[in-house]
């Protein structure tokens, strides 16, 4: 049985793509290359920072890398976070699973202080009972170290979790820790990244049926 459902954040719970790529292309700016198309950099979102710097930069270096990350952040906070709105049917998909039982989470690839943020901007603080981000200082970085420190912190087995994404990164965390992935159709990741997750919804309201099959 079903337990508790972990939801990734951008493109998975948020449409983060505009604000996102705006940010990245003015970071990439900031250390005069040119950023790459729209297309391009929305298939790096989920992806770290620094994975995302160090390889459309040419010839960063970490300090390049380090301020391009601050640059992001900067705008981020001005004006990304507000250009991030809910897809069409998620507060109603959480709310439903919340009547049946189950206890909601985030696990990202954001950094911990900012999913909180963006978390309580978009009016869901009150539906999670875990917002879990990347902690570099406590060595949580990779999409797999996020998940595992989201079910430490609710206390919950992996067999009874579904991690819900839109990347092959929430897909591989989810299969590493032994919990059922599902994968979302809606989301910023091609469908061939998806081909390993237990399950596909290609709308918010699937996932009902989705979990209640898991169990």
């Amino acid at each position: 049985m079903i337990e508790h459902v972990i939801f990734d954040l951008d493109g998975t719970l948020a449409d983060s793509a505009p604000g996102i790529t705006a940010c990245l292309a003015h970071a990439i700016r900031v250390l005069g290359a040119a950023p790459p198309s729209f297309g391009e950099l929305r298939a790096f979102i989920g992806t770290p920072l620094e994975e995302i710097f160090a390889a459309v930069v040419p010839g960063a270096c970490d300090d390049d890398v380090a301020s391009a990350v601050d640059a992001y952040r900067v705008e981020y906070r001005r004006s990304g976070a507000a250009r991030s709105p809910l897809f069409p049917g998620i507060p109603e998909a959480l709310d439903a699973l919340r009547e049946r039982g189950h206890r909601l989470a985030v696990a990202t690839a954001k950094r911990h202080d900012e999913a909180a943020t963006v978390v309580r901007g978009l009016g869901l603080a009150g539906r999670f009972d875990a917002v879990v981000g990347s902690d570099r200082a406590r060595g949580v970085r990779s999409k797999t170290d996020v998940l595992r420190a989201c079910v430490e912190e609710l206390g919950a087995r992996p067999a009874r979790i579904a991690m819900v994404g839109d990347r092959h990164h929430d897909v591989r965390a989810a299969r590493e820790l032994g919990a059922f992935s599902i994968g979302v159709a809606w989301g910023y990741g091609a469908r061939a990244e998806l081909d390993g997750a237990h399950a596909i919804a290609n709308a918010p309201r699937d996932l009902l049926d989705l979990v209640a099959r898991a169990a």
